[in-house]
């Protein structure tokens, strides 16, 4: 179509009726244009905000259930310093997670910024720094803290009603 608009418009010969039947075409193209650029615009935005509530949102709000859930699990000033280190490894994978997302991440990387942050103490930071997916292993480490603390409440509870 294009190469028969550029044909067309080398024959002419200049007259008005060409001139008016250019305009005409121009402004088809002009709307044509318009009308693609709408849905591209429309799917980089469609794609923008579904990784923002699907991928970030979606961690942001584990991270609220974590504070949530740790607060009412694990009340009481014993396991304060747990709850605090549960909430300092979420935010850790959050930091890790856009870290990997952006390329940055490496299976030889140091953590010196999160080090830097107080997010990731130097044991953790040997552990994670040769793994390739760490905000994968942070959230396991969540999960087996969870897992420990609650057993542990548990078995004391069984203890104490004897």
């Amino acid at each position: 179509m294009i190469l028969f608009f550029c044909v067309w418009a080398a024959g002419a010969a200049g007259s008005q009726d060409d001139a008016d039947t250019l305009g005409t075409v121009v402004g088809w193209f002009w709307g044509m244009l318009t009308f693609l650029l709408g849905l591209f615009v429309n799917s980089s935005v469609a794609r923008f905000n579904s990784v923002r509530m699907d991928c970030v949102g979606g961690l942001w709000g584990a991270v609220d259930d974590l504070c949530l859930l740790s607060t009412a699990l694990l009340p009481g000033p014993g396991l304060a310093k747990t709850r605090q280190t549960m909430v300092r490894w979420g935010v850790l994978s959050m930091a890790l997670m856009f870290k990997q997302g952006s390329g940055e991440d490496s299976a030889a990387s140091d953590l010196h910024e999160e080090y830097q942050a107080g997010l990731v103490t130097d044991k953790e930071r040997a552990i994670l720094g040769r793994l390739p997916s760490k905000s994968q292993v942070v959230w396991a480490w969540i999960a087996g803290t969870f897992s420990d603390c609650c057993a542990r409440r548990l078995h004391l509870d069984e203890y104490c009603s004897t």
